[in-house]
């Protein structure tokens, strides 16, 4: 939840803007903040979260 504001959009024109993925950048000092330990593990799981989040929402257009 820390991360809901991380999103990168891209405008699209007439078609109007999406999201393409989160600011990798952010996740590190995010977890470093709330003192959440950054494993490959955790980071892959976030990746898995944010690939269907965006097939949600791309499915929502």
């Amino acid at each position: 939840m820390a991360l809901g504001t991380q999103w990168k959009w891209i405008g699209a024109g007439m078609a109007g803007a999406f999201r393409s993925g989160l600011d990798y950048t952010a996740i590190g000092s995010t977890a470093t903040a709330l003192g959440v330990k950054l494993t490959p593990e955790l980071f892959n799981d976030i990746r898995l979260l944010e690939r269907e989040s965006l097939r949600v929402w791309s499915a929502r257009r």
